[in-house]
């Protein structure tokens, strides 16, 4: 009888055991699964951050050509605002022509 005790014992330290390995499998699987999933949202969240800070970059260039553009408009409208009405016949522009410039928003 003790022997078929201790066989008892050891099937059932064995069963023990491979619980125990299973479980054990189970949760690196978990694991690696879980850091997939880290990894993935880390990898999400990077590309997002990219689009927008790509985003952003394209705000802000057209903020700055917009800029540009104001600047731009107001040193030219400046300079066309001095010409006098033989400085303005030189270049071709009558002084309606000139002062229809001038009268535009900076934008424009």
């Amino acid at each position: 009888m003790s022997h078929s005790i201790h066989f008892q014992a050891q099937c059932a330290l064995q069963n023990q055991q491979q619980r125990q390995q299973q479980n054990q499998q189970q949760r690196q699987q978990q694991n690696q699964q879980q850091r997939q999933q880290q990894n993935q949202q880390e990898v999400c969240s990077e590309l997002l951050g990219k689009v927008q800070l790509t985003q952003s970059g394209m705000l802000m260039q057209r903020v700055l050509r917009a800029i540009a553009r104001v600047r731009h408009n107001w040193r030219t409208r400046s300079q066309l605002a001095k010409l006098n009405d033989a400085a303005l016949k030189d270049i071709g522009v009558t002084h309606a022509d000139a002062y229809n410039e001038l009268r535009k928003p900076l934008w424009k």
